[in-house]
C-alpha cells in the first residue's frame, strides 16, 4: 500500500518525499519478483510525484528504479535510454553516490546490447592489428565515446592511444 496523495509530500526522514521513496523501492521489489506490469504502474506514479520537485535526489531515485526495472524485464533498448538520461541527470547535480549505480547499470545494459566499451575497444584493436583502419577508427571512436559518457578517464586512455597508433 502506497501513501495517499494527501500524504505524498512528506519526507518522513528521507532525502526524497515518501511518495517517491516508497514507490521507487516498491518498483524494484516488484521487478525482482517478476511482477513487471505492477512495477511499471508504480514507476509512473513515482515519476509523477518526483518530477515536480525538480530536486536531484527524488528524480535520480526514479531513474534508479527504472534502471533496475527495465533491464530485469529484458527491455534493453528502453533501459539504455532511461539509464543514459539518468547519468545525464546525475552529473550536474549533487547526487554522485547514485553515479556508481548508473554506470554499473549502463555497463550491464550495453553489454546485453553488444555495445560494451570493452568489447568495442577489443574490436577496434583487432581491426587495427589486421589492417582494417577504417573499422578500427570507428570502433575505437565509439569506445572512446562510451568511456567518456560513463566518466571513466582511466579506461578512456586505451582507445585514445590506439587511435594515435592509427595516425
Amino acid at each position: 500500500m502506497c501513501l495517499r496523495k494527501s500524504e505524498a509530500s512528506g519526507r518522513l526522514g528521507n532525502a526524497a518525499p515518501a511518495s517517491v521513496y516508497d514507490r521507487c523501492h516498491l518498483v524494484v521489489c516488484l521487478a525482482q519478483l517478476g511482477r513487471f506490469a505492477e512495477a511499471v504502474e508504480h514507476e509512473a506514479d513515482a515519476r509523477q510525484f518526483a518530477e515536480p520537485t525538480r530536486h536531484g535526489y527524488p528524480v535520480a531515485l526514479v531513474h534508479w528504479a527504472a534502471g533496475t526495472l527495465h533491464p530485469l524485464r529484458g527491455d534493453w533498448a528502453k533501459a539504455r535510454s532511461l539509464i543514459d538520461r539518468w547519468i545525464v541527470w546525475i552529473r550536474p547535480r549533487d547526487v554522485f553516490r547514485m553515479l556508481a549505480y548508473a554506470v554499473a547499470s549502463s555497463a550491464w545494459v550495453r553489454a546485453q546490447l553488444g555495445a560494451s566499451p570493452t568489447a568495442t575497444l577489443g574490436l577496434g584493436k583487432l581491426a587495427r592489428r589486421t589492417g582494417k583502419h577504417v573499422q578500427a577508427r570507428d570502433h575505437l571512436t565509439a569506445a572512446s565515446a562510451m568511456y567518456r559518457e560513463m566518466d571513466m578517464p582511466f579506461w578512456l586512455k586505451q582507445p585514445e592511444a590506439e587511435i594515435r597508433e592509427l595516425e
